[in-house]
C-alpha cells in the first residue's frame, strides 16, 4: 500500500496560501488503479467538484469494489443529491457526523473504469 499527499505554497492576491491534497492511499496491486481530482486548484466561491476513476487493467474481474471517501466536516460538506457513478444518479452512504461518503461500484472486467463524481460546499 502506498500513500501519499501533495502539497503547494504561494501567494494569491497577496494573502499566503497553502493547500494540500487529500491523502491518496493506492493498493499495489499491478493494473487496479485509483485517482482522486477537484476542478478547482483555488476554491473561492461556489461548489468544489472531486473526481475519483478506478480503473481495471488488471487481466480480470474486480469486483466487490467499495469507494470510501473521508471528507474534512470542519471545512467541508457534501452536496446532496450530487453523487454520479458514470454520469448517472448512484445510490451511496453518507455519514455527516464523520464525513464518511462511501459509493459501491459494479464488478469491473478488465479495461474497464468507473468514474465517481460528487460536489461539496464550504461549511
Amino acid at each position: 500500500m502506498v500513500t501519499n499527499t501533495a502539497q503547494i505554497d504561494g501567494v494569491y492576491k497577496t494573502l499566503p496560501a497553502t493547500l494540500t491534497t487529500s491523502e491518496v492511499t493506492t493498493q499495489m496491486v499491478s493494473g487496479l488503479t485509483v485517482t482522486k481530482t477537484a476542478d478547482k486548484q483555488m476554491w473561492a466561491s461556489g461548489n468544489l467538484t472531486y473526481t475519483i476513476v478506478v480503473k481495471n487493467d488488471a487481466g480480470d474481474t474486480f469486483s466487490n469494489i467499495e469507494v470510501t471517501d473521508v471528507l474534512d466536516i470542519t471545512k467541508i460538506a457534501l452536496v446532496a443529491n450530487t453523487v454520479q457513478l458514470d454520469g448517472k444518479t448512484v445510490t451511496y452512504t453518507y455519514t455527516a457526523a464523520t464525513g464518511t461518503l462511501s459509493v459501491k461500484i459494479p464488478d469491473l472486467a478488465d479495461d474497464k473504469s468507473g468514474t465517481i463524481t460528487f460536489q461539496v460546499s464550504k461549511v
